[in-house]
């Protein structure tokens, strides 16, 4: 504490003003000193203002989430929480939340970390643990699939949390432009013009793998199969896993990675292709599914988690994405068997797609908000 001191001294000096710990933003700036101690331990020395100031600043992006003190909502409004946050944060914004006579929503998405340990690092796992408990001190936990939902209460009962009121919010989809001026798009470079779409993060429960050995084995039979399109970006951690992916794409002319891929040409490739393939075997969601159905798209996903839930109502082939055999056969079916096509696109013209607009208008109902004029 004494080198901490020291740098506090230093900084206070350099700017020319009093430490005032009676001042939120003094307080916060303590606690990023602090915060700054205690992970690099007792490398701090006086001289090293400069890593002071950058640590300040990289956490300052924060400060609104921290000490959120400019809002002035009357007593009994709702604060909504839609993205994941640290416990540290959670417990300032309920902190705020209960000084101020209000209430806290959050919505939760999944609980992969928990489930599927070996697919995250220790620490992942043991900071969206934390999370989870701490969302518990919510006034409502909004749930995005009943998959999710059933998997928060059973970890809740396993840990001995208890829960408060829970209620399902649906994700929904909304592109904007199905036009026929997306036809006129050119196609990205490589992209040829029958191709069946993937769009997905590459991580290992993705598994692209075993949806390109089972494309790859129905090639080599000859099968005449469209171009192979993976729109996403690889994701950090798994290196070797997209080299592996690129690798294969370099290798096989009817597969193609297209990474960095914006909305507009997104929503093209969407209207464009013949078909989707989600092979996840693990959600909170699932949402290039509902993308897929949107544009009328049949999609080849999982007959289970939350991919079962979202592909229920119609517009999917559904298989066992966990094994090479199975998404060959799915990949049969939505590929070459144009009768089951036909009766797929009719189901995918027939569904009622879920909107953010109904989103929102739920969301309104679950926490009791009048509907906007």
């Amino acid at each position: 504490m004494v080198r901490l001191r020291l740098t506090l001294d230093r900084f206070r000096s350099k700017h020319q003003r009093r430490l005032d710990l009676k001042s939120d933003w003094d307080w916060y700036l303590l606690k990023c000193l602090i915060e700054y101690r205690r992970i690099f331990e007792d490398s701090i020395e006086t001289g090293e203002v400069e890593e002071i100031k950058r640590c300040i600043e990289k956490v300052g992006r924060l400060r609104h989430r921290l000490f959120p003190r400019r809002f002035i909502l009357p007593r009994g409004s709702w604060i909504l929480i839609s993205e994941l946050m640290t416990s540290t944060e959670l417990e300032n914004v309920f902190s705020f939340v209960r000084k101020h006579g209000l209430k806290a929503a959050v919505v939760f998405h999944d609980a992969l970390p928990v489930q599927f340990p070996e697919l995250v690092s220790k620490r992942y796992r043991e900071d969206h643990e934390r999370y989870m408990r701490s969302i518990a001190q919510a006034d409502c936990i909004l749930p995005v699939s009943e998959y999710s939902k059933t998997c928060y209460l059973d970890w809740a009962e396993s840990s001995g949390i208890d829960v408060p009121q829970i209620e399902v919010c649906l994700n929904g989809v909304q592109f904007g432009d199905k036009s026929a001026e997306i036809d006129e798009r050119t196609l990205p470079e490589g992209v040829s013009s029958d191709f069946a779409l993937c769009v997905s993060t590459v991580e290992p429960r993705k598994n692209h793998l075993k949806l390109l050995e089972a494309w790859r084995n129905l090639l080599a039979e000859g099968e005449a199969l469209p171009q192979l399109v993976l729109v996403g970006n690889a994701y950090s951690g798994f290196e070797e896993l997209a080299e592996s992916v690129d690798q294969i794409c370099k290798d096989e002319k009817g597969v193609v990675w297209l990474k960095g891929v914006n909305d507009e040409d997104l929503e093209m490739l969407y209207a464009r292709c013949r078909l989707t393939v989600f092979p996840s075997i693990a959600e909170g969601f699932g949402l290039p599914i509902l993308e897929s159905l949107w544009y009328g798209k049949p999609c080849l996903c999982a007959s289970f988690g939350a991919m079962e839930e979202v592909a229920g109502g119609g517009g999917c082939v559904r298989v066992d994405m966990r094994y090479v055999e199975a998404i060959e056969t799915g990949i049969r079916k939505i590929a070459l068997d144009d009768r089951l096509v036909a009766l797929l696109e009719i189901e995918c013209s027939k569904l009622k797609i879920r909107t953010w607009s109904d989103y929102a208008a739920q969301l309104g109902q679950i926490l009791g908000l009048e509907a906007p004029n």
